[in-house]
């Protein structure tokens, strides 16, 4: 499953709750996942931002304390031009620089809920696939499997079993082979004999992780520390 990174940036509380909850159940009818954050002020994402790159879309007011939304959206181009910008405002006097830093839309307050879900619909065409594939042979025959919906892959007999969303799939491949069709930032190895995706990874504890499908997974001592790496690493990546 697509994961995609949203952040909106809001003052008014009960205008950023209102917007998540209309991208998450946008998300769900799509078939991606989402993780959003709400930042009340430019200079808070900016600064968050500085650290991790790692956004897909930025929804975002205008009217905001110190620096404004449009400020913050001729930096943000700046920065990256592929990162899509949606303003949702209560002005109108910035709607032609609003297309020149190139948004993909610009909702005036009070939001209409159908005009949300067609820029959403836009914008969802204008990301970049993030899907990433590899073959696996079964049968005699080649399959074609996204790499985001595997939760892990084990060894088991002569076999190697791969846990996937909707299947559990056992090929006559070993671990070291297979794994090197994957992404080496997306997966990591917490146990002897077992690799998991780590954007599929709920949570760490200490000797464990909890997988998106309530799974639990050992991590050997040894590995721990590189674990914890690897997932933290996988997030704030640019």
């Amino acid at each position: 499953m697509k994961t995609y990174s949203f952040a909106i940036c809001e003052n008014e509380a009960v205008q950023a709750e209102w917007l998540q909850v209309q991208v998450e159940n946008y998300a769900v009818k799509h078939g991606f996942s989402v993780s959003i954050h709400i930042w009340e002020s430019a200079e808070a994402f900016l600064f968050h931002y500085a650290e991790n790159k790692q956004v897909d879309v930025v929804l975002l007011d205008i009217q905001m304390n110190e620096m404004n939304g449009m400020e913050m959206a001729r930096y943000l181009r700046k920065e990256n031009d592929s990162v899509a910008l949606l303003f949702i405002t209560g002005l109108t006097d910035y709607i032609s620089e609003g297309y020149r830093v190139e948004a993909v839309d610009y909702l005036i307050k009070p939001v209409d809920k159908e005009k949300l879900i067609d820029a959403l619909d836009r914008l969802l065409m204008k990301l970049p696939s993030k899907t990433k594939y590899l073959l696996a042979e079964k049968d005699n025959e080649q399959i074609k499997l996204n790499q985001d919906e595997i939760l892990s892959v084990e060894v088991e007999g002569r076999e190697i079993k791969v846990i996937l969303d909707n299947q559990v799939l056992f090929l006559k491949d070993t671990l070291q082979r297979f794994s090197e069709q994957l992404d080496q930032e997306q997966f990591v190895q917490p146990y002897r004999n077992i690799i998991v995706n780590c954007n599929r990874i709920k949570r760490i504890k200490k000797g464990e992780l909890i997988m998106d499908d309530n799974s639990v997974i050992p991590i050997s001592r040894r590995n721990q520390q590189k674990v914890v790496n690897a997932f933290t690493h996988y997030f704030r990546k640019e």
